[in-house]
């Protein structure tokens, strides 16, 4: 809801206004009682929107910009000026993505790349300066760059689009990964969108620099994909006994440049806050492009049997885009990549080796060394244990209707972790009693 007296008689130029934020963006300012000049490339489409804007009553005015064009971007603001009596306020709205996504590193050429710099980065400055001596006449004047929900999923294939938004990192590579140790060596304040394993890593990291580090949550509850609610409140307080702040339900996101190298995250309804940088770990679409042009079997990822094989009996796929045999969907882990691809490999050539490991990861985060064993099923979990030898030791263990596990988180406690792995391979029927008294040596109940 745009503040109706914080705009009232106020005059705003809004770049990229012919369709989508842009267009919303001018008319809630108008409907706060600013008169809007809405600038777009598509100039038919823009002078349409805006005789509608006016059909409702609305005090707006079209032109048309080219953030291309130097010449046309001067003309652009000199005309709203013309039209509006001055500026007082500019939105940044305009930005090329259309038609430069699903193009690898291999694929863009120089100049499809240089035009969406020229338009996305370059361009932005150029209205911003042929702005500022109108801004600088009014007593309060005011520019607003609007980001990419884009850095939000970590787009692989708008690499020139992403790269256009500073201060935002996606974690893709190891070249991601060395630009946020860069950071990280300046900034003072960090945003982590996405309270994963990788999110929560980084927040580890990052305090224990000292850094000041908020994390911002979709969902109710940390890493609600892979683990339980209980092991969520126990790595909620974790961090948050490590000073992090945690916000929970953060379901409306927008990401803002402010200048000064400083990025806002509004977090609506509730707070807006600038940071130094915003790291996004809130997941990331798997590459299936190669399958899908190989007519390979594809649903959320490349369809294999238990020895990597795909729908074409001559082609293997292993790791992150391979759907797990057993488990019908894929998995994220440098263990599952590793393996998987040991057992298609030899596969390949000729030794049959089935792909039975039992799914494992594990993360370091201040002194607490996590170990998944197995994967998060509430629907075949009759029975949770939880053995508990000292505060920062414990293990959650999760039992079925047979009494055996089928899914294991362990807390600095990976002996442990040996043994369960042994007992889900064999099927073994475990005490639930037993497990959870931390004084009996659980290695009595060796299969």
């Amino acid at each position: 809801m745009a503040n109706v007296a914080l705009l009232q008689g106020k005059k705003v130029l809004v770049t990229g206004a012919a369709r989508g934020l842009g267009r919303d963006f001018a008319q809630a300012i108008a409907e706060a009682g600013a008169q809007v000049v809405m600038a777009d490339i598509l100039d038919e489409l823009v002078q349409k929107e805006a005789i509608e804007l006016q059909q409702r009553g609305l005090k707006v005015e079209a032109v048309k910009i080219d953030l291309s064009d130097a010449v046309s971007i001067q003309q652009a603001v000199e005309q709203a000026v013309e039209y509006l009596g001055g500026v007082d306020g500019l939105v940044n709205c305009a930005a090329l993505a259309t038609n430069v996504g699903g193009k690898s590193l291999m694929d863009y050429d120089a100049d499809l790349w240089d035009r969406v710099m020229n338009i996305n980065v370059k361009g932005t400055w150029l209205v911003t300066k042929a702005c500022v001596p109108y801004l600088k006449q009014a007593n309060a004047g005011k520019v607003i760059n609007v980001a990419s929900d884009t850095a939000l999923w970590g787009a692989p294939n708008l690499m020139a689009y992403v790269a256009s938004i500073p201060n935002v990192v996606t974690l893709r590579n190891v070249q991601d990964c060395e630009r946020l140790a860069e950071i990280l060596q300046h900034a003072q304040k960090l945003a982590v969108v996405g309270g994963g394993w990788i999110g929560l890593e980084i927040a580890a990291t990052a305090r224990k620099q000292g850094k000041e580090v908020h994390i911002f949550e979709y969902g109710d509850r940390l890493c609600a994909r892979s683990v339980s609610p209980d092991v969520s409140d126990f790595l909620k307080t974790m961090h948050q006994q490590q000073g992090t702040q945690i916000h929970l339900n953060s379901k409306n996101l927008h990401l803002i440049e402010a200048g000064h190298h400083k990025v806002e995250v509004v977090n609506h309804p509730n707070t807006s806050e600038l940071f130094d940088c915003v790291v996004v770990g809130a997941g990331a679409d798997i590459a299936k492009e190669l399958g899908v042009n190989a007519g390979l079997d594809v649903k959320d990822g490349i369809v294999v049997n238990c020895f990597g094989q795909t729908s074409d009996q001559d082609i293997y796929a292993a790791g992150d885009v391979a759907i797990h045999p057993s488990l019908g969907y894929c998995i994220q882990s440098w263990a599952n990549a590793q393996n998987q691809a040991i057992a298609a490999a030899k596969s390949m050539l000729g030794i049959e080796t089935e792909y039975t490991d039992i799914p494992w990861l594990w993360s370091d985060q201040y002194h607490f060394n996590i170990q998944i064993l197995g994967t998060y099923q509430p629907e075949r979990t009759k029975q949770t244990v939880v053995r508990r030898s000292t505060d920062d030791q414990c293990s959650y263990l999760y039992l079925d209707d047979q009494n055996c596990l089928i899914n294991m988180i362990a807390i600095n406690d990976s002996k442990l972790v040996k043994l369960a792995k042994r007992w889900m391979q064999s099927n073994t029927v475990l005490d639930p009693k037993l497990l959870a008294d931390p004084e009996f040596n659980v290695m009595k109940l060796k299969p």
